[in-house]
């Protein structure tokens, strides 16, 4: 009897603890299902005004830093577009800033189709406050 006391114990401990498990699994394939789906949002050129401190980059992939951060609410002029990456002039320095971060104040149109796609990578249950990329 005890022997069987302890096993149900034991099965109902994995049961309680594989639940949290499964219901991440759920959220994680919903979020990669929509991930293929998302609408691309069309950044423009303009006067942007960084959100965050952000990196500026010497290519428009992202892949290696000028050296240079610009802070919050930093005002700059995009004279490029490539994806979500905006080249912009800083410091005596010309690089590319990832506009995901920075708004267009005077493009107030954008606003709906932006929260659109921030409805879509980040669907219920996922996490907008992770770490990024860019941060690591």
């Amino acid at each position: 009897m005890k022997k069987r006391i302890i096993s149900m114990t034991f099965i109902m401990t994995l049961l309680f603890c594989a639940l949290p498990f499964a219901a991440f699994t759920e959220v994680s394939a919903k979020a990669m299902s929509n991930a293929s789906a998302l609408t691309p949002f069309a950044y423009k050129t303009g006067e942007y005004t960084v959100l965050r401190k952000l990196t500026l980059y010497t290519t428009s992939e992202g892949s290696t830093s000028t050296g240079k951060t610009l802070p919050i609410g930093t005002k700059v002029s995009v004279t490029s577009v490539s994806g979500e990456f905006g080249k912009v002039s800083y410091a005596d320095k010309t690089g590319w800033i990832n506009l995901s971060y920075a708004l267009n104040p005077l493009n107030e149109a954008d606003i709906p189709a932006r929260l659109d796609m921030l409805r879509q990578k980040f669907p219920d249950g996922m996490y907008w406050n992770r770490p990024s990329a860019e941060e690591n």
